[in-house]
């Protein structure tokens, strides 16, 4: 996307027998994107960009023949610098790979660090205008969400799958253990779980949606292969939390669902967290409000994708009462922030609802689990919209975080006392 003619014919053709990484990570880096500790700066004489730092947490970084590095470029009098992309080779004289990182989850995954020590990387190396790197990292991140709520939609999928045959075991259904109050409630939340998953990631495959619609489904279905492995481990109970090497000790047919359960964690926080997408699309975009597309009060002729009209008035009602809500203080961050939660519910129900039209499912359904999960989903959005309105409850919270950031809660408060003073003495 980024490259020039001379740099696809020559490094493309490579790339294909080799694994590639891209590195943007830091162990200092936290929240967002910059600024970056890894830095860079032209020289001239050599032709060639002169890299320090190190990279962390890269995948594919301890196997990987070259990556697209994004550095910190120092600003010269040709050039004003800034956040650019270098792709580097691993046999670069000064580039070092790491130690592996291990992981809960993900243990096959070839991470690890890469360290540049004045490292020289030749001029033609450049990955797009010097300064521009933001458009690269946007650019992957993009690809990257819009891959993500797939697999995701596998892993819930893979749950609904395991629960449903351990519902079915003889064992089981001796019991009635599969007829339990609670075990149902389980086992009703996981095929609604699959059903949102599918009609959310569905939507956002459509040519016609935009990045925002990969951010949300990247948001709203990692959420749910999350909560769909737990609520799957907790209904199978302790075969379930046991490794499969460890059954396979015992000559017994393993389950994966512990892997599946750690493996899946971590979506919530890669190709960006959970609490990083929400802030994007909690913020102000002139004319074009972000949480407009998301939770539209009424659907037009530009709506994103093309859509029917919507079969759910609540939705386009609920919708209305979010923005109007909203008017009365649309910079303050905790109100938009709970607008958000409101916002990606109503989107949810939205995907929903077309996804039950263009299969049909609208006229005669199949199945209950269309309007248990709309119904689902109404309850969470109007929760959202009570929050929203509900000022002394966002402020206790905010104050409660920054009690706890500035360390005023300390151990005179019931819950912090030492435990022998609460009578657990052994």
């Amino acid at each position: 996307m980024f490259g020039t003619e001379e740099q696809r014919s020559r490094y493309l053709p490579q790339l294909l027998h080799s694994a590639s990484a891209f590195a943007l990570n830091e162990a200092g880096l936290g929240y967002g994107i910059g600024p970056l500790s890894t830095t860079a700066w032209f020289d001239a004489d050599n032709d060639c960009y002169r890299v320090s730092g190190t990279k962390t947490w890269i995948t594919n970084a301890t196997i990987a023949s070259h990556a697209v590095v994004l550095v910190d470029l120092a600003h010269t009098p040709t050039s004003a610098g800034g956040i650019t992309a270098l792709l580097i080779s691993s046999d670069d004289a000064g580039v070092v790979r790491g130690p592996h990182s291990s992981f809960a989850g993900l243990r096959g995954l070839p991470n690890g660090q890469l360290h540049f020590d004045d490292a020289r990387i030749p001029a033609d190396r450049a990955i797009g205008s010097t300064g521009e790197g933001i458009d690269v990292v946007l650019a992957c991140l993009a690809a990257c969400r819009a891959a993500l709520p797939v697999a995701c939609l596998a892993t819930v999928t893979t749950c609904l799958e395991n629960a449903s045959a351990w519902a079915r075991e003889e064992r089981q259904t001796t019991r009635n253990l599969s007829t339990n109050p609670q075990i149902q409630a389980h086992l009703a939340d996981l095929t609604t779980t699959a059903l949102i998953a599918n009609a959310v990631t569905w939507f956002a495959l459509e040519p016609s949606c935009s990045t925002l619609d990969a951010e949300a489904a990247k948001v709203i279905v990692s959420e749910l292969a999350a909560h769909a492995t737990d609520v799957v481990l907790q209904v199978v109970g302790g075969r379930g939390y046991e490794t499969a090497a460890s059954a396979l000790l015992r000559s017994e047919p393993p389950s994966h669902i512990e892997r599946i359960w750690r493996d899946t964690r971590i979506t919530r926080i890669f190709d960006s967290s959970t609490e990083m997408l929400k802030d994007l699309i909690a913020q102000p975009v002139a004319d074009a409000p972000k949480l407009q597309h998301l939770a539209p009060s009424a659907v037009s002729a530009d709506a994103t994708p093309p859509t029917p009209a919507v079969s759910e008035p609540w939705i386009a009602e609920l919708s209305a009462s979010l923005h109007e809500s909203l008017a009365s203080g649309p910079e303050d961050l905790q109100r938009r922030a709970v607008a958000v939660d409101c916002a990606l519910a109503l989107y949810a129900a939205h995907c929903l609802d077309h996804y039950r039209s263009h299969l049909g499912e609208d006229v005669a359904p199949t199945t209950a689990a269309w309007n248990v999960a709309l119904d689902e989903l109404c309850t969470q959005a109007e929760v959202h919209l009570r929050r929203l309105d509900d000022a002394p409850s966002r402020v206790a919270r905010a104050d409660l975080a920054a009690e706890l950031t500035s360390g005023a809660i300390n151990r005179t408060v019931a819950f912090t006392l030492p435990l022998a003073e609460i009578g657990a003495t052994k």
